[in-house]
């Protein structure tokens, strides 16, 4: 009957604006039919459940959250006969809407990504990306979890508003559990929540991280390059809070280093968002030579494909960090929010990160980084691997339990 319903209304959308509605159910189509990047191989017996996956759905843009939804789908149905409906976290939650999309699921998956943060999708609802009335939330009947979740506060930034507490202590009570990316996220949230709740705060990394588990068709062979591959991720989202006024000394000293490093390796720009490009002016001053690759233009095929092309990889961005990690590429994080740094105590390896704000010679320390991480590359890439298996089996974990719930 929806399938009917949608089809009907494509039809009028045509004969009313033809061409602006092609384009529209185009766009519509390839969003939707991207949707995996491996088709399980599994037979799974039984019925077909359907989940409500809450996420900041899109099919290009910032190339992280590009990517991250079709690693939550992928990784459920590789387990379980399941179907989902999309529903994008920044869509504000009516309550008849709302129990109208429910209507037939066994259940309710939010995330990942970093959805506790104030000003994306500012509202006075919830006060993070889910805008969704605490009442709601506390008429919700099937099992919820968030899965992979990040508290993505800067450094410095305002507290959240009165009503997020509330929201959040409400969905607590409704969750299997808290799934959230980081022990630094942890932390951080049961800090809102009440005594009895905090139980249901849990560890589930982003599935970015583990995707050579997810995905092992796709990381049988890594490409072989003439010169080793430098990558560059420099973030320019929120830079009062990224660089604190002091973008120029700052990001002149990654150019320093970039040009000294393109001697002996190609340097490889790698922007995940359109914002990212700002860095280029002060490579072009340095006279850095390098390769513009735009992620957040790409396919998340062809994202894990710039990356499993790179040897090494610099990266500003907590999916510039996690995403070539995933993919088994050593990584040096430039440090100017926490998640970066909580990742690296996660996996036991802080040596993988430069504090851009408390380190003194940056240039120093991204040259010997990157020259002590090509020259180990192969211990490194086997130290990752480890961590790799520890993150896939706590993911196992808690895939097992929100599966068990709905049945």
């Amino acid at each position: 009957m929806n399938s009917i319903h949608t089809l009907k209304k494509s039809l009028k959308q045509i004969a009313t604006k033809p061409k602006e509605s092609l384009k529209t159910i185009a766009k519509q189509a390839d969003l939707e039919n991207s949707f995996t990047l491996s088709p399980s191989s599994k037979t799974h017996s039984g019925s077909t459940s359907q989940l409500l996956h809450i996420a900041y759905f899109q099919d290009k843009g910032n190339a992280g959250d590009t990517l991250l939804p079709i690693t939550i789908q992928d990784f459920f149905r590789n387990e379980e006969k399941l179907t989902f409906e999309n529903r994008h976290a920044h869509k504000r939650v009516k309550n008849l809407e709302l129990k109208k999309q429910l209507k037939n699921k066994s259940g309710i998956i939010i995330g990942g990504g970093g959805l506790f943060l104030r000003d994306t999708n500012p509202n006075q609802i919830s006060g993070w990306q889910w805008a969704c009335p605490t009442e709601t939330i506390r008429e919700i009947e099937i099992p919820i979890c968030l899965f992979a979740v990040g508290y993505n506060r800067f450094r410095g930034q305002d507290d959240f508003g009165p009503y997020f507490t509330e929201n959040v202590n409400a969905l607590a009570e409704k969750s299997v559990y808290f799934g959230l990316r980081n022990n630094g996220s942890v932390q951080s949230v049961k800090s809102y929540l009440k005594e009895e709740l905090k139980s249901k705060v849990r560890y589930q990394p982003c599935l970015t991280t583990v995707l050579a588990q997810l995905y092992p068709e796709h990381f049988k062979e890594k490409p072989e390059n003439k010169r080793p591959r430098i990558g560059i991720n420099i973030a320019f989202d929120r830079p009062d809070l990224r660089y604190k006024g002091n973008e120029i000394k700052i990001l002149t000293q990654f150019a320093k280093a970039a040009k000294a490093l393109s001697e002996k390796n190609d340097i490889h720009i790698i922007l995940h968002d359109e914002t990212d490009q700002q860095c280029l002016a002060f490579m072009r001053n340095e006279n850095v030579p390098y390769t513009l690759v735009n992620m957040h233009r790409q396919t998340p095929g062809q994202i894990i494909n710039t990356y499993k092309s790179i040897d090494m990889m610099f990266a500003m961005r907590g999916h510039g960090q996690m995403i070539p990690f995933g993919c088994q590429i050593p990584t040096i994080s430039l440090i100017s929010h926490d998640k970066l740094a909580w990742f690296l105590q996660d996996i036991g390896h802080t040596e993988w990160g430069i504090d851009i704000h408390s380190e003194s010679d940056i240039t120093s320390a991204m040259i010997d980084r990157a020259e002590h991480l090509l020259k180990k590359s192969e211990t490194i890439v086997a130290q990752i691997r480890t961590s790799q298996e520890s993150l896939w089996a706590t993911s196992l974990q808690n895939r097992r339990d929100f599966l068990n719930a709905i049945k």
